[in-house]
């Protein structure tokens, strides 16, 4: 006669605040570097011919060429960093997703491009850059170090631990 055996039912932890705090400050983050390099792509130029004409100063109406040089130049440099921006923001949304899981490889790659895209904003943000486009700027970088913490407090390492288990 076989003895039937009965194991204890299984579940899944569930996900802690601190995890959840993490993943919607890294997807705020995410988002409001999209909008702020969106608002440089749409009002990008107004900017850079402001830029150059403070620069220039009475120079600029003697050498309209050059102006027009010097602004073109200054435009490429935006849109170059706005593309950049949008493409870091993109990838911290896809491993916002899959760092809901808590795994430290997600994780650590989340921290990187959080890091990467917080630099890379701040960097923005300081040059010359739209002025409606630098209060969703600066709150990104502030957002990025918060997620950067919540992300490794130590409910958010239990949760991972306890996952494993199961």
């Amino acid at each position: 006669m076989t003895s039937t055996q009965y194991s204890a039912p299984t579940f899944s932890p569930a996900r802690p605040r601190v995890l959840w705090a993490a993943l919607a400050t890294s997807a705020a983050a995410g988002v409001l570097t999209i909008v702020s390099q969106g608002l440089v792509l749409s009002g990008g130029e107004t900017a850079a011919r402001e830029a150059v004409l403070d620069e220039l100063g009475a120079q600029a109406s003697e050498l309209p060429s050059l102006t027009d040089l010097a602004v073109d130049a200054a435009m490429d440099t935006l849109q170059t960093r706005a593309w950049l921006g949008i493409a870091v923001a993109g990838v911290v949304l896809v491993l916002t997703a899959i760092a809901a899981r808590a795994g430290r490889v997600a994780r650590g790659l989340l921290t990187a491009f959080l890091v990467i895209g917080a630099l890379l904003m701040l960097r923005s943000v300081t040059d010359v850059f739209p002025a409606d486009a630098q209060l969703p700027g600066v709150i990104a970088v502030v957002l990025a170090p918060i997620a950067v913490l919540l992300l490794f407090l130590p409910p958010v390492g239990r949760y991972r631990a306890a996952r494993r288990g199961n």
